[in-house]
């Protein structure tokens, strides 16, 4: 079983409750996972929110855009803010905190990650910035946050050359992305984290190949 201190509670502990909500955050932190990741996607009014999609339909059920909806509108999604406030309650949590790249595309990319980086500035010593987008991700430290990881979009030269030019604290990679073998991965001075893993073997197996963090919805299948 990997120790739970190797765990990243994916959106939350989302394979038994709803994905990115404070609930789903809280069943993590009482299972004993002191990390969780989840996605932030900004509102029409640039408020940042927890949310993976751009629309609602899925979570909600709502056929509506984020960006069409001010903050006050979005009934049944928590903000950053909210999150920030549970953070400060949980001392021993850590956050990555992952800008979705549409945010990017209509709010603009200076302006996504410094207002993230405001909304967190209380626990920013606890939040790390992660994104698919690898000039958010150059543009974090200097907008106040102290540890920076990128999603890699895929695994090959070009993914690799970006990687040692960005240099970040984490490196996030879907398990299906990954050569096959056991063969250890690209080396540096960042920590892997590979995430949709949904089983023990396949998390001691990643493991064994220098992974450091295994990122997981189904926490209760890697916990005994």
């Amino acid at each position: 079983m990997p120790d739970p201190s190797k765990l990243v509670a994916h959106r939350g502990f989302a394979g038994k409750h709803p994905e990115n909500t404070l609930e789903a955050l809280e069943a993590a932190f009482r299972l004993g996972v002191l990390k969780v990741e989840f996605d932030v996607q900004l509102a029409g009014d640039t408020t940042p929110v927890m949310l993976h999609d751009t629309t609602l339909e899925r979570t909600l059920d709502i056929k509506e855009s984020v960006f069409n909806l001010n903050s006050s509108d979005l009934k049944g999604i928590e903000t950053l803010e909210q999150v920030v406030s549970w953070l400060l309650e949980k001392h021993d949590v850590v956050a990555f905190v992952e800008l979705k790249q549409e945010s990017i595309g209509n709010h603009g990319l200076s302006n996504c990650v410094k207002k993230v980086a405001e909304v967190c500035a209380p626990v920013i010593e606890r939040c790390v910035f992660i994104s698919f987008n690898a000039a958010a991700c150059g543009l974090a430290k200097a907008s106040g946050f102290k540890l920076m990881g990128w999603v890699l979009p895929c695994y090959d030269r070009i993914s690799a050359k970006v990687l040692k030019g960005l240099n970040p604290d984490y490196v996030f990679c879907d398990k299906n992305y990954l050569p096959e073998g056991e063969g250890h991965l690209w080396t540096g001075a960042w920590k892997w984290v590979i995430y949709e893993v949904g089983t023990k073997g396949l998390a001691l197996s990643l493991m064994n190949r220098g992974v450091h963090l295994l990122e997981t919805k189904q926490l209760h299948e890697l916990i005994d």
